[in-house]
């Protein structure tokens, strides 16, 4: 995929400043991110170069927030994933955003414009969207309202 036919997820972090968020909670969006693209068990090079991106976006300069590289992130949410299942990632993570709403909007954001960068959804996104959803506490209005936000500013019809 070329630059200009990438979707520019980024877009979806507005005018985030990251300094708003812990370094634990940007961990945590970015993992839920890596769930949503993971959990068809295909990662697509366009996906992971959005993960890739919004992990830049996030991480500030010279990583100062210790995220890693991203090669560093994957293996570690893949151990994750494979220690403690899906449901488990999604509690943990939840867990650790629980505490503020733009924490938690901004992690079903992510993963709502990553599930889009392959231009498929499949039924394991599907699913991940409604476990997510639940996770996360979020009402179905919520959930609806901030995947309407991600479709106008990644400029995707419905």
């Amino acid at each position: 995929m070329t630059p200009s036919e990438r979707i520019p997820v980024e877009r979806v972090l507005g005018e985030l400043d990251p300094s708003w968020l812990t370094a634990a909670e940007i961990d945590a969006v970015l993992e839920v991110g890596y769930l949503a693209i993971a959990c068809d068990r295909d990662l697509r090079d366009e996906e992971l170069d959005g993960l890739g991106r919004l992990l830049r976006e996030l991480s500030g300069q010279n990583d100062a927030r210790g995220l890693g590289r991203l090669a560093e992130a994957i293996e570690r949410y893949a151990a994750y994933l494979d220690r403690d299942g899906l449901d488990g990632r999604l509690e943990s993570c939840a867990a650790v955003l629980s505490r503020r709403k733009l924490a938690r909007d901004l992690a079903y954001k992510i993963a709502c414009a990553l599930a889009l960068v392959d231009r498929h959804l499949h039924d394991r996104e599907f699913e991940l969207d409604l476990a997510l959803i639940a996770a996360l506490e979020l009402t179905q209005d919520e959930a609806d309202a901030l995947a309407h936000q991600v479709h106008a500013l990644l400029e995707m019809p419905k």
